[in-house]
């Protein structure tokens, strides 16, 4: 008797154990459920923000071209980043492609490919990696350098000139100096020095507001990112009012991570989903 009452207690003790493994199972099966669920909204999140961001671009890209062949546009004194070829890239939309590039680093889209589901620790060294290039870049910015510019560095300043105030401009450059006169007013009102020793760099500066204008997104490098810093600090050491297009240029790092990031994750994508 006492030993069927000992079997008893452990058989029932085996099926406390045996339930309790059972429950502890259900709920690992729930689990890889709710994870398996959680990775496919993942992806198809992922898939998504690239597919925006590769259109936003696209379409930026093509509008940044169009807004170029509309003299009315340029000389649209509402909108003060009218006077170069980025103008059509105003804060809101480089807000929504920070957006898109961040969301996308995180989850792997544009650093690796890969959703963060998987690959957390890549995903999250691409993000510092993109970080750290965007942060050496901005202190490349702000360093105080000699500046090696030279008029070779632009083409079209040859040949006959016009003189439109105290200044004289080659022809090529007539249509830009107007326009930054109409939005940005004398911009060399603050400088005192003689025209004859400023006006080459007024000249400089000029040319590369054209040469921002005549460039595609996808032609913007580092090196020519730091020729015009050269520029707008020689214009800025002379007093010129150019600080609106220093803080122009310090928004085209990001905006090229964006395009540069997009186009790669669009040419690695399946024909069947470009």
């Amino acid at each position: 008797m006492e030993r069927l009452s000992s079997e008893n207690r452990h058989q029932k003790l085996e099926i406390e154990r045996l339930t309790l493994e059972n429950e502890h199972l259900k709920e690992h099966i729930r689990g890889q459920q709710g994870k398996k669920q959680r990775t496919e909204e993942v992806l198809e999140r992922q898939d998504s923000y690239i597919t925006q961001s590769i259109s936003q671009v696209d379409n930026q890209g093509a509008y940044v071209q169009d807004h170029l062949q509309d003299p009315h546009q340029w000389m649209d004194s509402n909108n003060e980043g009218a006077i170069y070829g980025f103008d059509g890239l105003e804060m809101n939309d480089l807000q929504s492609l920070l957006l898109s590039e961040n969301e996308m680093i995180r989850n792997g889209g544009i650093a690796i490919n890969e959703p963060t589901a998987e690959h957390p620790e890549s995903s999250h060294t691409a993000a510092c990696h993109a970080e750290m290039a965007k942060t050496k870049f901005f202190m490349k910015l702000d360093e105080e350098v000699v500046s090696n510019i030279d008029s070779s560095d632009f083409t079209g300043l040859v040949g006959e000139r016009i003189k439109v105030g105290r200044y004289s401009f080659p022809l090529s450059l007539i249509p830009t100096v107007e326009r930054i006169r109409h939005v940005y007013g004398d911009i060399s009102a603050p400088c005192l020095i003689s025209p004859t020793f400023s006006g080459e760099i007024y000249v400089l500066f000029c040319a590369m507001i054209k040469e921002m204008d005549d460039l595609r997104l996808e032609e913007v490098t580092e090196n020519k990112m730091l020729k015009w810093r050269d520029v707008i600090k020689d214009a800025l050491r002379l007093k010129f009012n150019v600080q609106f297009a220093m803080e122009h240029l310090r928004k085209l790092p990001a905006l090229t991570l964006v395009y540069q990031g997009a186009k790669c994750s669009k040419a690695s994508m399946p024909k069947s989903q470009n």
